[in-house]
C-alpha cells in the first residue's frame, strides 16, 4: 500500500480517515453492535443499506441549515470532470442506496470508466493523496483510493475510488477549479467504476458531515444532484473561485 504522506505523522492520521470504508464492510454481527453502540451516542458512521435514519428535531435543523448553507456557496463547486464531459449520476440525493448515514447524506456518485480524467472542483491544497491499490480490490471500501482537498475556509473535498496510481498532484500542492487532479477507478468500489465525491466541513474525518452541493456549470439542480440524470460540465463563467 502506497501512501503519500508530507507532514510528519500524517499517515497515522490518515488511517483513520480509512475507518469509515471499514466501518461498511464489517460482517453483519459486528455492523448491529457498532449500530446499536453508535445509536446510544446518536452518531451514525456506517455505509450499510440497513442503516437506520434518525428523524429527530435536530437532524431536520441541520439540514435546513446546511440546505441554507449550499444556496450561499453554489458558486464554489464546479462538476470534478473536464468541460466538454457529461456523466450520469448513480447516486444522489434523492437515492441513498448506500449514503444513508447522516455524515453521507450529501455524498454523489458519478459513474465513468476507469482512467476517467478528473478534475479540481474548487481551489485548494492537496491534504492527502492514497492510490496504492488497485482496480481489482473491489468489494471492500476501506481499500479505495482517494484524494482530499482543503479549501481554507473548514471545508474539504473528497476525491474517492481512484485507480491505481491515479493522482496527478502531490501533498501540499495548492491547485485551482479545474486543474487536473487524477484518474477515476474502482478501487474499494462495489464493482462499478465510478467517482464518489463529496464536500465535509470541520474536517475530512469519517463523522465529519458532508454539505449539500449545487454544481455551478451545469444543468440547474435546485434540490441536489439526482439519480439516473447525466451532469454536462460546461464552460465556466467565471474562475474566481479560491
Amino acid at each position: 500500500m502506497r501512501r503519500h504522506t508530507g507532514i510528519a505523522g500524517k499517515a497515522l492520521w490518515l488511517s483513520c480517515v480509512l475507518l469509515f470504508a471499514a466501518s461498511s464492510c464489517r460482517p453483519a454481527a459486528d455492523k448491529q453492535t457498532s449500530r446499536d453502540s453508535r445509536s446510544e451516542s446518536g452518531t451514525r458512521l456506517g455505509l450499510g443499506a440497513s442503516d437506520s435514519i434518525s428523524d429527530s428535531a435536530s437532524d431536520r435543523e441541520a439540514d435546513r441549515v446546511a440546505e441554507s448553507e449550499a444556496d450561499s456557496e453554489a458558486e464554489l463547486y464546479y462538476l470534478p470532470f473536464p468541460v466538454g464531459t457529461a456523466y450520469t449520476c448513480v447516486q444522489g440525493y434523492d437515492n441513498r442506496s448506500s449514503h444513508l448515514a447522516r455524515p453521507f447524506f450529501y455524498a454523489v456518485d458519478f459513474a465513468m470508466p476507469i482512467g476517467t480524467l478528473l478534475t479540481a472542483s474548487r481551489g485548494g491544497v492537496v491534504l492527502a493523496i492514497q492510490v496504492g491499490y488497485t482496480d481489482q480490490d473491489i468489494g471492500s471500501v476501506d481499500k479505495a483510493n482517494f484524494i482530499i482537498v482543503a479549501h481554507g475556509d473548514d471545508t474539504f473535498s473528497r476525491y474517492i475510488h481512484l485507480t491505481h496510481l491515479g493522482s496527478l498532484v502531490k501533498d501540499g500542492q495548492r491547485i485551482k477549479a479545474g486543474d487536473p487532479v487524477g484518474y477515476s477507478g474502482s478501487s474499494g468500489s462495489p464493482g462499478l467504476p465510478h467517482l464518489h465525491f463529496d464536500v465535509t466541513r470541520g474536517g475530512p474525518m469519517p463523522d465529519d458531515q458532508t454539505i449539500p452541493l449545487r454544481f455551478a456549470n451545469t444543468i440547474p439542480h435546485p434540490d441536489g444532484p439526482q439519480s439516473w440524470i447525466s451532469y454536462p460540465a460546461r464552460p465556466r463563467l467565471s474562475l474566481q473561485v479560491k
